[in-house]
């Protein structure tokens, strides 16, 4: 039992020590720092992923509106020019 008291004791020393609730405090706020800091990070990085988004839809969009454009004009041409695709190599 003195071995229990002396243990509580010993607790109750470091528990109620100055320089604990000084060590606690500095703890706390650099972890509320550090967590504003990742959460502002996050919020950054789900933004940039939203927008690139926005922005490679506008490119597909426009991609397929050109290739469509050229698809009408294609499909327009005189009967004979339609058959013929331009060649991609070049020889």
């Amino acid at each position: 039992m003195e071995r229990i008291q002396a243990q509580a004791a010993k607790l109750g020393e470091l528990l109620f020590d100055p320089q604990t609730a000084k060590v606690y405090q500095t703890f706390l706020a650099l972890t509320w720092q550090i967590l504003k800091e990742l959460a502002l990070l996050l919020w950054l990085v789900i933004c940039s992923v939203f927008v690139f988004g926005a922005w490679l839809g506008e490119v597909a969009l426009t991609a397929g509106y050109k290739v469509r454009a050229w698809a009408n004009v294609r499909a327009t041409a005189l009967p004979n020019q339609r058959t013929k695709w331009p060649r991609l190599d070049r020889h």
